[in-house]
Formats: structure tokens, C-alpha cells, sequence
């Protein structure tokens, strides 16, 4: 979805570049994806269940069979009751220590890649309009490398942490490059461009 939502976001963004009149752009911008946030939001709140047993769209039966995969896949349907030493339990548990690392190291540094994608399009020779249309590729190749990425760990099981770290090499590589090498090389001219469609991946 983050791809999907990159890529529209570029469209929207090279849109309003072009308004001349009446706000600042950048008001249009939060104007814009604020409506669709909010408006999204509460068809969200009215129409998504909180859990499989209180779905309004399947059947009894059915709703039987979403609660019993649920159970069986060990986790829990809903529990309004905290629980001190189940929270023992997680802080004890290594996984937990192994999962917080690997979410804080990958989304700090994707934070500020994506959000600052524009600036760092722009250092290689972009116009600020031009930036807009350039985030498209990358939230293509990210939508499509998730979709791939997916697809080969769940058609070769137990690959996930190799898929993970052939994606994590191909950007730390490509970012490697583009900090060591001069600007007049020829490498980095076109890791410039690979950047620009692996700046999401």
C-alpha cells in the first residue's frame, strides 16, 4: 500500500505544482491528503470488524472457521484484560529484543529517506516540479518488490530472512556509492537514477 500510496502521491504532488492562485502549495498539499486521511479513516471506524467474530459480512459458520485459524495460529481474538505476566514473558523473551532492533533500524532510516525523497532526487540535478513525477518509479518498484518478495518467501519457506537481507544489500550498496563516489563519476550517475526507483524498495 505504501507504494501504491507513493506513487499517487507523486501524481497529486506534480499536480498542485502546477496551481498558481489562491493558497500556498504546500496548504494544498496537506488539504488535500488530509481529506482523504480523515474521509478514510472513519469508512474505516464504521465498516472494518474488530475481530473475526463480530464480522458482518460472513456467516455464522464462517465466522466459526475465521475464530478456530485464528486460535490455531496462537493468537489471541480480543482480551480487554492486562495480563502482568504475559508482559514479563515478552520482555523476557529474546524474540521480542530481536524484532525491536530490526523494526527501529529499518524504519528510522526509511523515515528519512522517504520523507526527504524529494530533497535527495532534487541533488541530482531535478527541478522541485520534476522531483514530484520522479517519486512514481520508486513506489512502483516498491509495490513490486514487496509483491515478489512475498511471493518467493512464501513459495520457498524459511527464505524470509534471506529475502530481507538481498533487499537490505541492494540498497545499502546503492547508498554506499552514492556517499563514496565523486559526482563527476559515472557510477554514481547511474546509481543516481537506480536510486531513484530503489529510494522506497
Amino acid at each position: 500500500m505504501v507504494g501504491i500510496a507513493t506513487m499517487f502521491s507523486g501524481l497529486i504532488g506534480y499536480a498542485v505544482g502546477h496551481i498558481n492562485s489562491g493558497l500556498a502549495k504546500w496548504m494544498y498539499i496537506f488539504l488535500i491528503f488530509g481529506s482523504i486521511t480523515i474521509t478514510w479513516g472513519v469508512i474505516l471506524i464504521i465498516t472494518l470488524p474488530d475481530s473475526p467474530s463480530t464480522t458482518s459480512f460472513l456467516s455464522v459458520r464462517e465466522r466459526a472457521i475465521a475464530v478456530e485459524r485464528v486460535a490455531a495460529n496462537r493468537q489471541g481474538i480480543k482480551n480487554r484484560v492486562f495480563k502482568p505476566y504475559q508482559a514479563v514473558q515478552m520482555v523476557k523473551d529474546p524474540m521480542t529484543w530481536i524484532l525491536f532492533i530490526m523494526a527501529v533500524s529499518a524504519q528510522i532510516p526509511t523515515a528519512a529517506v522517504t520523507s526527504f525523497a524529494s530533497i535527495n532526487i532534487a541533488s541530482f540535478g531535478f527541478s522541485t516540479l520534476s522531483t514530484q513525477y520522479m517519486l512514481i518509479p520508486g513506489g512502483a518498484v516498491q509495490f513490486f518488490g514487496m509483491l515478489l518478495g512475498g511471493w518467493v518467501a512464501t513459495r520457498w519457506p524459511g527464505t524470509r530472512c534471506v529475502v530481507m537481507t538481498v533487499a537490505n544489500t541492494i540498497c545499502i550498496i546503492g547508498s554506499a556509492l552514492l556517499v563514496g563516489l565523486p559526482t563527476e563519476n559515472k557510477v554514481r550517475s547511474i546509481c543516481s537514477k537506480a536510486y531513484i526507483c530503489l529510494v522506497c524498495f
